[in-house]
């Protein structure tokens, strides 16, 4: 458990008026954290409530830990709330380990030497997470050209919490080396640049290979269309028995592969000139799934 304190309460004064008339101390009060998807300002800001009527927020490196424990959900927790005079003050109590493994890395091709500075956060070990390459148009489009092997892959930092691991990254990844014509990355580092997006897998995302759909989609832009036929075919096979599954809550083994499936089958179509990238980002519509798109040439 950690203790956090609201931020922003000077803009909600109108509420503050609303419910405290003159100076108060209210120790273990129920409070509401509500996620504000409307936030012009920030994507990912939490609301604090209390009584019904909002006193602040979470500051932004918080707000976007408690979004990865608990995404769009509101949350209740016992906090304090006092006012004195002009001071006001909210504090509670909360829990966000999310149980990931949070670091900073480099990715270096070693053909030409440009190179890719980026944040993480998985379930595996750090040292396992090697399916792992950048999520950035930059990386994966060098990938796709040149191959995973031409590239290297360094930890450069670990940390406990996602916001401290986006802070090092917001150091490291500055107006300079995004200046710079050997670096990959084309915006500055930190959780300003984070995007949250609805993700029907949740966990089981990190097990996704987007380096062997450029491999797979790399290998379609090779074939004739009678050899792209024939694949499409085993594929379907392949995966009957998954498709005719009636189990209505499948196993996370099931859903992966269908998932595979789906996307692999998209592919397929849009080498074929059946689909197009915008109809495959509207489909699977995740931030890596977009990148991906972006990065594969037309």
């Amino acid at each position: 458990m950690k203790n956090f304190s609201a931020t922003g309460t000077s803009f909600q004064a109108e509420n503050w008026e609303r419910l405290f008339k003159g100076d108060v101390c209210i120790d273990d009060c129920e409070i509401v954290l509500t996620p504000d998807n409307n936030n012009k300002f920030d994507q990912n800001a939490v609301k604090i409530i209390y009584e019904g009527l909002q006193l602040g927020f979470m500051n932004r490196s918080d707000a976007l830990l408690y979004r990865a424990k608990f995404a769009d959900n509101d949350t209740e927790v016992i906090g304090n709330i006092v006012v004195s005079g002009c001071q006001r003050k909210i504090d509670f109590n909360l829990d966000l380990s999310d149980g990931l493994n949070h670091y900073v890395y480099k990715i270096t091709n070693l053909i030409d030497g440009h190179y890719y500075i980026g944040k993480r956060s998985c379930r595996s070990e750090v040292e396992n997470d090697t399916r792992y390459m950048g999520s950035g148009k930059g990386i994966l489009s060098a990938i796709y050209k040149h191959g995973k092997d031409s590239f290297k892959k360094e930890i450069l930092y670990r940390f406990g919490s996602a916001s401290a691991a986006f802070k090092k990254e917001a150091d490291l990844v500055t107006l300079k080396e995004i200046n710079d014509p050997l670096c990959y990355n084309r915006a500055v580092g930190g959780a300003e640049g984070y995007k949250r997006t609805p993700n029907p897998l949740g966990e089981l995302w990190d097990q996704i290979d987007i380096l062997g759909y450029l491999e797979f989609y790399k290998e379609l832009k090779s074939m004739s269309q009678n050899e792209i036929e024939l694949l499409e075919r085993s594929l379907r096979y392949e995966n009957m028995g998954v498709i005719n599954s009636s189990a209505k809550n499948k196993s996370d083994e099931k859903r992966m592969l269908i998932w595979d499936m789906r996307f692999k089958n998209e592919l397929i179509r849009l080498v074929k000139g059946l689909s197009t990238k915008e109809r495959i980002a509207k489909i699977f519509s995740t931030v890596d799934v977009v990148v991906f798109l972006d990065a594969i040439p037309d």
